[in-house]
């Protein structure tokens, strides 16, 4: 607990035992900025050097925050989730929560998945490869049963593909790993490529996918292939949420130094109460709308990452009469 004036007032034994010379310094009046840069000095929390001021100044404004939550690394290993209170007259308490457990259990899954999902590409490339090659008629020609089922064999070859590149995309994104190659792409041809690529999976549920509002003449310092992949994820979210006959409408327009990209459907809508959630890792929301449940749930978080690492936001806003439209913005480097 600590007072109004950010001084120490209490703690029990188990945070005491925590602290630099077992809590010695944990006194009445001691001051919360110096309990933070001799946690740091001391290495009791685990923050590189150079962010340690903006750490400091971060802790001591949850102050002006009724309600915190967040996580911290104590030692090698050993993870504590933090929550605080403010209450009416300025004081402050905190709880400490050890979670090291929970950690080491996802991280644990997490080179699990990614282990898994390398040790699968590569037969799965060579069987999609072989698919393909035979309903080329590399092979010579077959009889229109078996092609049927190569095409069902191929088409779920493909899925899963999508599934795997999801998985390392995460586990990349996670360990820091996951690099952009930056150039100045042109939203025309991207646009188009993207739309070209992606029309029979329109087709495939039904519905049609139309520019409705196309600022021509704008380019963006990115990475084209991050951006396919973003562009695509809205697209095929919105193909599986649509009514058959109906289309998915795509516009880019700028305003104010930025390029918005939006993708609307005329499905149903997400539901409310997982609106919050819809950014997250393997979040997926139970709409009887969809025409496909399939999926890991990772497509908008990742990017979620991947736009930000641009530099820019990504969002989601129900339509006025119904649906929802998927958004993103990104600076524009030219008009």
């Amino acid at each position: 607990v600590w007072s109004p004036e950010n001084t120490f007032v209490y703690c029990n034994p188990s945070y005491k035992g925590m602290q630099v010379g077992d809590g010695k310094l944990l006194v009445p009046g001691y001051s919360y900025k110096d309990h933070l840069r001799r946690q740091l000095e001391d290495e009791i929390v685990k923050v590189p050097k150079e962010a340690w001021d903006d750490w400091v100044e971060a802790r001591l404004s949850d102050f002006e925050n009724e309600t915190i939550e967040y996580d911290i690394e104590q030692e090698e290993g050993r993870w504590f989730r933090v929550l605080k209170q403010r209450f009416e007259d300025g004081s402050h308490m905190s709880i400490h929560m050890d979670i090291s457990h929970r950690k080491n259990v996802e991280r644990l899954k997490d080179e699990f998945i990614s282990l898994a999902s390398h040790e699968l590409r590569t037969p799965l490339t060579s069987i999609r490869g072989s698919l393909g090659l035979m309903l080329q008629g590399v092979a010579g020609e077959m009889p229109e049963a078996s092609k049927g089922m190569l095409e069902i064999a191929h088409r779920n070859c493909e899925r899963l593909s999508t599934l795997i590149n999801d998985f390392l995309d995460m586990s990349k994104i996670e360990s820091g790993e996951f690099g952009l190659n930056l150039e100045a792409v042109d939203i025309d041809p991207l646009l188009t490529e993207v739309i070209e690529l992606n029309s029979p999976y329109a087709d495939q549920y039904g519905c049609t996918f139309k520019m409705a509002n196309w600022e021509r003449g704008m380019s963006v310092e990115g990475d084209p292939s991050r951006l396919n992949q973003v562009i695509t994820n809205l697209l095929s979210n919105a193909a599986k949420f649509s009514p058959e006959g109906t289309d998915v409408e795509i516009s880019a327009v700028a305003s104010e130094g930025l390029i918005t990209i939006s993708v609307s459907d005329h499905g149903s809508g997400v539901p409310h109460h997982f609106r919050d959630h819809l950014f997250e890792k393997f979040s997926q929301a139970d709409n009887a709308d969809s025409k496909s449940k399939y999926g890991t749930g990772l497509g908008l978080s990742i990017s979620k990452s991947i736009v930000e690492m641009h530099g820019g936001k990504i969002g989601y806003e129900p339509n006025e009469d119904e649906g929802s439209t998927f958004w993103f913005s990104l600076p524009v480097t030219r008009q």
